[in-house]
């Protein structure tokens, strides 16, 4: 039951981030779709391994650790983690896409959580997964926690490609000022 309050927060933060995508402006470059599809594939399976128990069978169902302090401290990473999220989301605005685009106006944000880390959102998703692999304890958990970890990778690399493309100097500047991933480190 306990795990229930996961998969609510999980569920409750995908909504709330598919209807603020409603009032995104208007694309007008987008990644490749194979690119795409590869990371949809990985998203669903690691995030269905990460946050629905039921989702991982036989070995991934397996614990490898877990008690009541773990999961708390992992509940409140996850919540941490979400927020930040939500914080980079907010400050976006308009600018925002599931997928690695270009907007209609788009512009180089560098304030806010883009002061801290070039790449808020998915520094706040690998928090939140870590947190949530952390408080399940399982098997399926850890492995959705790399295919998550590896999604963000492979979405840097692509953003970071299109905003070098789009904003040559001053891309150029910003990632020698701000850090890719975790602050002060990388």
């Amino acid at each position: 039951m306990s795990g229930d309050i996961l998969s609510l927060i999980w569920g409750f933060w995908f909504v709330g981030w598919m209807v603020a995508g409603l009032f995104s402006a208007r694309t007008i470059r987008r990644e490749r779709t194979g690119s795409r599809l590869l990371v949809l594939a990985m998203l669903i399976v690691g995030f269905g391994l990460m946050i629905n128990p039921r989702f991982a069978a036989g070995e991934f169902a397996k614990p490898v650790f877990y008690s009541t302090a773990l999961f708390d401290a992992g509940l409140a990473i996850t919540i941490l983690g979400l927020a930040f999220t939500v914080w980079a989301r907010v400050h976006l605005g308009r600018l925002w896409s599931g997928a690695v685009t270009l907007k209609e106006g788009h512009q180089l944000i560098r304030s806010g959580p883009y002061g801290i880390v070039r790449h808020p959102i998915y520094t706040g998703l690998v928090v939140a997964s870590v947190g949530t692999a952390l408080a399940r304890g399982t098997i399926g958990a850890i492995v959705g926690l790399v295919l998550i970890i590896g999604v963000c990778l492979i979405k840097i690399r692509v953003e970071e490609r299109l905003m070098t493309e789009q904003f040559p100097d001053a891309y150029r500047d910003y990632r020698r000022e701000v850090r890719t991933l975790i602050p002060f480190v990388w």
